[in-house]
């Protein structure tokens, strides 16, 4: 196999298919934030002019960030007693769903509440619902903390 691609970053696997697509696959995790840079010979794969012989290009890994959006208290269905709160997380690139589900936490009453999840990684976008939550007579606390330490890969 000839080397026609050098790239900053070590890799384990580069292809390039009939349609001239180039793939590679890192050996490792990059790192998020880093500027990568790569040159791809495209004289060695096919008969160019020669200021388009080597290609230079870089990247940059993009940073884990997420945002959350609290979208609101309602009935849980046709429940005067019960009621949800919704919300979404938006991150900034395809997450560990494991790792999303560990941004956000919520306290019902001091109680640890659990949520259930809908997520849609390829749109990046992480709903949750918590339910359950019981309508009194007094006002109680509802309290969503998030926190991103499950997105910090560095």
């Amino acid at each position: 196999m000839k080397t026609f691609f050098f790239l900053s970053l070590h890799f384990r696997k580069s292809f390039l298919d009939r349609r001239y697509h180039i793939g590679i696959q890192a050996g490792k995790e990059p790192e998020p934030g880093k500027r990568y840079t790569g040159k791809f010979k495209l004289g060695k794969v096919m008969t160019v002019p020669s200021q388009f012989k080597v290609f230079e290009f870089s990247f940059e890994v993009i940073k884990p960030s997420f945002e959350v959006e609290l979208l609101g208290l309602k009935s849980q269905g046709n429940s005067r007693e019960k009621m949800q709160y919704s919300g979404v997380v938006r991150t900034s690139d395809a997450e560990d769903v494991q790792a999303v589900e560990k941004l956000v936490s919520v306290q019902y009453d001091g109680e640890k509440t659990s949520m259930q999840w809908q997520h849609d990684v390829a749109n990046r976008t992480y709903k949750f619902t918590i339910g359950n939550i019981t309508r009194k007579s007094v006002a109680s606390k509802l309290h969503i903390l998030w926190d991103g330490t499950p997105l910090n890969r560095t």
